[in-house]
């Protein structure tokens, strides 16, 4: 067989895959050489090294996708000439909006956006989730002047029906399953949280802020129930009873520390 027949079957038969996945939108449905072959052929195409897996795989909606791990954005913006010359800070409604504005080489402007919830937020906490919508805002504005319409890992987060998946990055092999949807968080189960929570003191604004957190919605109405963000919000009502207990307990040790100063303002004075 010759050289350009050896090629012309390895391009057709890139091709086929490639078709392939635009057709299914699911990469599970590719066996696991194909796998590899479309994960190097993404990476070749955007001039990426995939020994540093600049992608990697997650479960949606019962598909295997491809989403952008922070090497993909890095590698980028070098191989692109990708520029981020502006950040706007905008706070909303409790949300941190970032907006980024950058170029690459060839002048191409464009503009993304990263936001995060920030309600109820202080010192460390508030400045991580600042820097977290400002690395959202870099990559979603890095992906899109590279063309690449995916997800980025900051945003798969804030995702609940995403879950990663387990593939070898060398044979292809998926070494989980689909993951079984879990079932919605019953009225009943809700009510049981909040009845907790009004029992460890917590205000009907705590509570809010702490569900607004957990799952970007300011009420219940028209909350999908989701497992995982029903978690996440206990998860942050029992962060709140824990700063409200230590808050506590160093307002008593404050006040015990005044009555003993005083009392041994008045011994003194005795003497």
């Amino acid at each position: 067989m010759s050289v350009a027949l050896e090629k012309r079957n390895e391009l057709d038969s890139k091709m086929a895959i490639l078709e392939k996945v635009v057709m299914e939108g699911d990469l599970s449905k590719l066996t696991p050489a194909e796998r590899v072959l479309y994960y190097r052929r993404v990476c070749e195409s955007l001039g990426l090294n995939p020994l540093t897996r600049p992608f990697d795989y997650i479960w949606l909606n019962g598909k295997l996708v491809l989403y952008a791990r922070k090497d993909a954005a890095e590698q980028l913006r070098v191989s692109r000439g990708i520029s981020i010359v502006k950040l706007d800070r905008q706070i909303e409604h409790d949300l941190c909006i970032i907006t980024a504005y950058g170029r690459d080489m060839k002048g191409r402007e464009d503009i993304a956006t990263g936001a995060v919830y920030i309600g109820g937020l202080k010192g460390e906490a508030l400045a991580n989730a600042i820097m977290k919508a400002e690395t959202k805002a870099k990559r979603r504005l890095t992906l899109s002047l590279a063309g690449l319409g995916w997800m980025d890992e900051t945003e798969v987060e804030s995702i609940p029906e995403a879950v990663r998946a387990q593939v070898d990055p060398d044979t292809g092999e998926i070494h989980d399953t689909t993951p079984i949807p879990q079932p919605k968080v019953t009225k009943a189960e809700v009510d049981e949280v909040l009845a907790w929570a009004k029992s460890q003191g917590l205000t009907q604004d705590q509570i809010r802020d702490a569900f607004q957190q957990a799952t970007g919605r300011v009420t219940m109405r028209g909350w999908s129930h989701s497992r995982v963000e029903f978690d996440r919000w206990k998860e942050a009502l029992q962060d709140l009873v824990e700063s409200r207990q230590v808050e506590q307990q160093t307002t008593t040790l404050d006040g015990e520390a005044v009555e003993a100063e005083y009392q041994g303002e008045l011994f003194a004075g005795g003497q």
